[in-house]
């Protein structure tokens, strides 16, 4: 089971892409944690439409504490053995899960990283269907990430094994949340696995 985790605050306008994306998956054996941080939009009568239409999807409904937190409570939620996150106004290719999954399974890593492309209404999605695999040992994947080749310290576009959350949270009240967070995991993994092809796609507002 893979625990996806969508902190939402107002972001009505793109709700819709993002979870379409999720509930479209070709791995379908999942849970969507909508975790609702005090929208006042309209974005939090949406979460619970998707959960009226689709078991898959459960809402928390919190009061407003920011990202950290609702991601937080998200993981406090969560029982999947695996885990991702999505920011709510960004948007996965089909077959994210499952290439990330499999890549995770046929090398045994604890971790499996896709690329994550910067798009905006004027760029559409295009994955690559003959892409790379490099696995790297822990410490090798940490000096990576923090030069940010060929992958950065972002939560989003990486599927975790869920147990290297035990005891590491998102610090609450910070700016660049992931930078304090991510490190840790990588360090508790034994290995990290990255696929090279366009998996997560960063929405850009202008």
């Amino acid at each position: 089971l893979v625990s996806i985790i969508v902190p939402v605050y107002n972001v009505k306008p793109y709700l819709n892409r993002c979870v379409n994306s999720l509930l479209g998956q070709s791995y379908q054996n999942m849970e969507l944690l909508l975790v609702d941080d005090g929208s006042t939009d309209g974005s939090e009568t949406l979460c619970d439409e998707y959960a009226a239409q689709d078991a898959r999807v459960r809402v928390l409904h919190k009061k407003n504490g920011g990202l950290s937190d609702a991601r937080n409570a998200g993981m406090k939620v969560a029982t999947g053995d695996l885990i991702t996150f999505v920011d709510s106004d960004d948007y996965i290719s089909k077959d994210f899960i499952e290439i990330l999954f499999e890549a995770m399974l046929e090398n045994k890593s604890d971790i499996a990283i896709a690329n994550m492309k910067r798009t905006s209404k004027r760029d559409e999605k295009n994955t690559s269907t003959a892409w790379k695999t490099s696995n790297f040992k822990s410490e090798d994947a940490l000096i990576s990430m923090l030069y940010g080749i060929p992958f950065g310290t972002s939560a989003c576009g990486k599927l975790f094994k869920r147990n290297l959350f035990k005891g590491v949270e998102f610090p609450y009240g910070k700016f660049s949340e992931d930078l304090f967070t991510i490190y840790k995991t990588i360090l508790k993994s034994k290995s990290v696995t990255y696929v090279e092809f366009d998996g997560y796609f960063y929405y850009y507002r202008d």
